[in-house]
């Protein structure tokens, strides 16, 4: 197991999708011997603490994650992420984010290696690609491609100072065409704040796009960004486009924030992103931004079509 783990970075090397054999024993090793994206965040959340996950499976070009396949956990979503957790599709070799082009004019697209594909999960409340509950503050979600879970790609279901940066959520894995999520690409509870999706950075910029599904098991779906939560930053991303940001790849919904009785959605920043393309046509869905109920959401800077 020293192999594999080294100042709490765990190193996951097989896109099965087994548990972990015997946490206290073995740490996150299956019993075939392997590391898996499952048996590593069970790992992490069995030894708490800040941990890192990074990836280093043998193969050449695009890694299939297929969730919910795994001996014993068929149909099963990932666990809930409750500790303080980075997981970094980009540590994958060959992965690469995105970044100014060698000529300074435009930009690299990046290249994503590693898919998590939710199209074999049918069990539990929670169907996400990745659900983040108490305990998760400061977790950076970074460089994976999230598509056809049954519920949200990225559900933050509480906790603080999130990251979720440089993913491509509902999509393929080059950003160019939709492999949408059934709820949400990223949905923001109430008891969810200070979370930073995107940054001004290029390599931080996610592409949330192809969410289309209305799916009757939730109160809003095909949406990019859904939130009721406060002080988020969302900045710097493509939302409705492609990884180009030229391309039509639409969500129903770019962004919808809405402000239940019972909380308060403010002091959402939503700037320099480029949403477009989003075009349902349901009640209170088909546009760019959505504001429900809410005050002091600052819109800034955005390319809004």
């Amino acid at each position: 197991m020293s192999c594999f783990i080294n100042a709490e970075v765990i190193v996951v090397n097989s896109n099965l999708d087994n548990s972990a054999a015997d946490l206290a024993l073995t740490g996150p090793l299956t019993a075939g011997g392997v590391i898996t994206l499952r048996s590593a965040i069970e790992f992490a959340n069995f030894i708490g603490g800040s941990n890192v996950i990074n990836f280093n499976i043998p193969a050449t070009g695009v890694v299939i994650i297929p969730v919910g396949t795994g001996d014993g956990v068929e149909g099963d979503p990932l666990p809930e992420i409750s500790t303080s957790l980075t997981i970094d599709g980009y540590s994958q070799p060959g992965a690469t984010p995105a970044q100014v082009a060698c000529n300074a004019v435009g930009f690299e697209v990046a290249q994503l290696l590693i898919i998590l594909n939710g199209g074999a999960v049918t069990n539990g409340i929670f169907q996400n690609g990745l659900t983040l509950v108490g305990g998760s503050d400061s977790s950076v979600i970074r460089g994976l491609v999230i598509q056809e879970f049954p519920a949200n790609g990225i559900d933050l279901n509480d906790g603080s100072a999130q990251k979720i940066v440089g993913n491509y959520i509902g999509t393929n894995e080059t950003g160019t065409s939709a492999v949408p999520n059934g709820g949400n690409g990223i949905n923001i509870t109430s008891v969810t704040s200070d979370v930073f999706i995107g940054s001004l950075l290029l390599a931080d910029r996610n592409i949330i796009s192809g969410q289309t599904l209305l799916t009757g098991a939730f109160p809003v779906s095909g949406v990019g960004i859904y939130t009721e939560g406060s002080d988020a930053q969302i900045i710097g991303n493509f939302i409705g486009t492609d990884s180009s940001g030229t391309l039509s790849v639409p969500n129903r919904t770019g962004i919808y924030i809405f402000n239940p009785i019972s909380a308060t959605a403010l002091n959402n920043t939503i700037k320099c992103n480029t949403i477009q393309n989003n075009n349902g046509t349901e009640s209170l869905e088909g546009f760019g931004v959505i504001i429900n109920g809410a005050t002091d959401n600052p819109i800034l800077s955005n390319s809004i079509s």
